[in-house]
């Protein structure tokens, strides 16, 4: 069964391909889980998800590359309204700011 991605392109996980990929850039399950959950997810619940998320993602990971191909999945949906819609948008923050593009930042910080 093939899925939509979350801009409207075809996602490249699948079934199977899915579950494992999930597996890998969120160990605890915790913004899948989440965003299969049926209703209306508690105000705050966004914030309160990416942050444990971004802590449980394994160091050899970059995050925002994890976000950005968790887009993909047809699970995390911008335009979904509510708590749901909005950790999708946080994640796509995420996305925005790979390892190389913090980099600069953190060195100039150091010097402060």
């Amino acid at each position: 069964m093939s899925g939509t991605g979350t801009y409207g392109s075809p996602s490249k996980f699948d079934g199977q391909a899915q579950r494992d990929y999930l597996t890998i850039v969120d160990p605890r399950h915790i913004l899948s889980s989440l965003m299969q959950t049926a209703g209306p997810l508690p105000r705050g619940t966004a914030e309160d998800a990416i942050l444990s998320w971004l802590l449980s993602v394994p160091d050899q990971i970059d995050p925002a590359e994890a976000a950005g191909t968790m887009l993909e999945l047809s699970i995390f949906d911008p335009n979904k309204d509510g708590e749901a819609g909005r950790m999708a948008r946080l994640l796509r923050q995420v996305a925005e700011y790979p390892a190389g593009r913090l980099a600069p930042a953190r060195r100039r910080s150091r010097h402060h």
